[in-house]
């Protein structure tokens, strides 16, 4: 991104490997519960074939297990379901994942949550891209439903964020936050990371971490190499980010999202020479090209002095993503050597406004609804109106019921 200091909590709101096991159980329960009460009940398979590394006692521990959680004898899929917790529970993933995989999706107890579970497995063993297609399909399946599945889809979607966080993928990753907001199942972490992207530290030490296990596990995954490349940029390592870089988007002609991260590495380095002839070559504009993009062809515009060129291109930005610092600093820059004042004046008080909530963004949590509520005052100074309903609603809910915020849906 740009020289000067942003925040983003990308990688810091959730973990990858423990917090979201806890719903397992539960959701396995629940599976049966809304199927169950229905009265399914399906014949017992005998002599199916279980994943290899499953032996007899194994199989015999998950029957006799499902026993004595529900009550009833297992089928097929049912042991299928219970050897892939106790798997998870042994750290056996990737057995586990072959149980879950087993599991016919049409299965009426199991066959979403095997989805999901098989996800969440996945994304314990690093294999990033495989985990967002599980998490992706679940949502997918469940879309529409409200029978049961909304703590199975707040569990994918916060995979999703994790995983689109570490990679660096902001706009995919907004998708998934403004359909939670839309479903009532957002929280105050997804609506700061929602409503400013890119406030909130991004490309932190611990991001870097995890993009690089998620690459030994898949070294040829080109979202991945892409990420890596914007981490080593803003590691202070732009000639390995180039290097990188440049021989991705040689063996990917015409990624944007590589080409992007090419640019941000040269702008970086202020290496306009090397700047100009890659820029040049990249389509007109779309609204559907990566954001990073949008916001080097700003600011080239800047360093050519092309003013309105500039404006435009950050307004662009700025009606997507209104709270993005870096363009709206880019715009007060090119609105100083045009002739509109007013112009001018409102947006270096946005500019000064949106320096104010970055500093006071870390103090917006559960338990402080005050602070919440300040917060929400703020973004209605600036024109935040949809932020400022949304953070009211947090402060009310928390002064009501504290240590709980999640946004409600209207009935």
């Amino acid at each position: 991104m740009t020289k000067s200091a942003q925040q983003e909590h990308a990688t810091s709101a959730k973990s990858a490997t423990g917090a979201f096991n806890v719903r397992s159980v539960a959701l396995l329960l629940l599976a049966v519960m809304v199927v169950g009460l229905a009265g399914v009940v399906l014949t017992r398979g005998r002599g199916n074939a279980f994943p290899a590394g499953i032996s007899e006692a194994d199989i015999a521990q998950a029957q006799r297990q499902f026993r004595e959680t529900f009550g009833i004898d297992p089928d097929y899929a049912d042991t299928l379901a219970m050897l892939g917790k106790l798997l998870d529970k042994d750290d056996r993933l990737q057995i586990a994942v072959s149980c879950y995989e087993a599991i016919p999706v049409t299965h009426p107890r199991f066959g979403l949550a095997a989805r999901l579970q098989a996800g969440v497995s996945l994304g314990r063993l690093n294999r990033a891209a495989a985990a967002e297609n599980a998490f992706r399909e679940y949502l997918d399946l469940t879309a529409g439903r409200r029978d049961g599945v909304a703590e199975g889809r707040v569990t994918a979607r916060e995979w999703l964020t994790y995983l689109l966080s570490v990679e660096l993928r902001f706009e995919e990753r907004q998708a998934i936050h403004a359909a939670s907001h839309i479903e009532g199942l957002a929280d105050l972490n997804d609506s700061k990371q929602y409503f400013f992207p890119y406030l909130l530290l991004y490309r932190t030490t611990r991001g870097a971490s995890q993009l690089r296990e998620f690459l030994w596990v898949d070294p040829d995954n080109p979202q991945l190499q892409i990420a890596l490349g914007r981490y080593l940029t803003g590691e202070g390592r732009p000639d390995l980010a180039e290097r990188l870089l440049r021989d991705l988007c040689t063996r990917l002609p015409g990624n944007l999202r590589c080409i992007a991260a090419l640019l941000e590495c040269l702008y970086e380095q202020d290496d306009w020479s090397e700047f100009s002839p890659v820029i040049a070559d990249v389509p007109d504009f779309d609204s559907s090209e990566p954001w990073l993009l949008t916001e080097m062809r700003g600011q080239f515009a800047l360093q050519e002095q092309r003013w309105d060129d500039a404006r435009r291109e950050f307004q662009r930005l700025l009606a997507v993503v209104p709270t993005h610092s870096a363009c709206q600093m880019g715009l007060v820059t090119a609105l100083r050597h045009l002739d509109d004042e007013t112009a001018l004046h409102e947006a270096e008080e946005k500019s000064l406004a949106l320096a104010r909530i970055r500093v006071n963004l870390p103090r917006v949590k559960i338990g402080h609804p005050a602070e919440i509520l300040k917060f929400a005052e703020q973004c209605d100074q600036i024109g935040l109106t949809d932020a400022a309903a949304v953070f009211r609603s947090y402060a009310r809910q928390n002064a009501e019921s504290p240590g709980r915020a999640e946004l409600q849906a209207d009935d």
